[in-house]
């Protein structure tokens, strides 16, 4: 029974994760995980 529900979650869950990245690249957002104040700067 647990692996009739694992596929469609899974497949579910993949397409929403495809549609929120699109989302943020078309709306041009840059970083989904961090937000402005959390985001750490790079010192190259």
């Amino acid at each position: 029974m647990r692996r009739m529900i694992s596929l469609p979650y899974t497949f579910v869950l993949m397409n929403w994760a495809a549609v929120a990245g699109l989302y943020y690249f078309v709306t041009g957002k840059k970083d989904i995980w961090l937000s402005k104040k959390s985001a750490h700067k790079h010192n190259y």
